[in-house]
């Protein structure tokens, strides 16, 4: 699989993107564990199709609010009325040496009921937002290239180029080839 590192390196010209009918950002509290715990579950609902492994453990949910970086109050959440339709959890990175600090505009979801109604475009549009009223000098974000719904088109299409790959092989091993540990 090829996964690509992808920057939008100025915040110029940000599409003003509605959100579809019916569709509504609503703020997350950052105290408000059980709507973190919702968030989480409808990341992983999310992307259970999706090739690669999913950790729906306690243990990570633990380390997902336990991220030192974890910031709800820079997520963009949209409700179909009460239910999570798609995110993005944003998030900062520390100010670096030269005076640069990225917004990450990551977790990039919609659950499936409600794609291809331009909820994704939106909300990146407003992530962008976020992170540059944020404090944020450029925006980041991972994908992978083979994803299904074509999320690189979408994220070049509003401004992010790709800035370094990552190719990941897989190969099967038998059991009968792992060492056994003492």
């Amino acid at each position: 699989r090829r996964h690509a590192g992808l920057v939008r390196p100025d915040f110029n010209d940000i599409a003003d993107l509605p959100l579809p009918d019916g569709f509504e950002i609503r703020p997350i509290d950052p105290a408000d564990r059980v709507m973190h715990r919702r968030v989480f579950e409808a990341d992983i609902a999310a992307f259970v199709d999706h090739w690669g492994d999913v950790d729906s453990s306690e243990d990570a949910f633990e380390r997902f609010i336990g991220d030192p970086l974890f910031d709800p109050a820079l997520w963009r959440v949209a409700f179909h009325e009460d239910e999570i339709a798609g995110q993005i959890l944003n998030f900062l990175e520390p100010v670096h040496e030269e005076g640069t600090r990225i917004g990450w505009t990551e977790s990039i979801s919609v659950q499936a009921p409600f794609r291809r109604r331009g909820l994704a475009r939106a909300l990146l549009a407003e992530s962008l937002r976020t992170v540059r009223d944020a404090g944020a000098t450029c925006a980041a974000l991972g994908v992978d290239t083979g994803n299904a719904r074509r999320a690189l088109d979408l994220y070049e299409s509003l401004g992010f180029r790709i800035v370094s790959d990552l190719l990941e092989f897989h190969r099967p091993v038998e059991r009968s080839t792992i060492a056994e540990a003492p």
